[in-house]
């Protein structure tokens, strides 16, 4: 089920590998446990991930909002390599 959420995150700014969040329901403001958080424009697994949900899920509203998420972010991401900026916001070893 999705929710309406925002992300928190837990971890300095300095410590981009060990990054950690935490979401909060905006409708009760109370913390959802057992989430995790993916960044698909700056993580090719969690784009891998999100592609592969995609295919599976047996819901196909999901899916297309999946599939037109994904799509979105390879354009963005090709504008920027064509700009020639990586356009990548943590800019450090860990990102692809």
């Amino acid at each position: 089920m999705f929710r309406e959420a925002t992300i928190d995150r837990q971890t300095p700014e300095h410590d981009k590998k060990n990054r950690t969040y935490k979401v909060i329901d905006l409708t009760t403001n109370q913390e959802i446990e057992g989430t995790f958080v993916l960044i698909p424009e700056y993580d090719s697994a969690a784009r891998s991930a999100l592609a592969a949900y995609a295919e599976a899920t047996n819901k196909p509203r999901i899916a297309r909002w999946l599939r037109a998420w994904l799509h979105e972010i390879h354009r963005k991401r090709a504008q920027r390599k064509n700009n020639g900026d990586a356009g990548l916001e943590f800019g450090n070893k860990y990102n692809d």
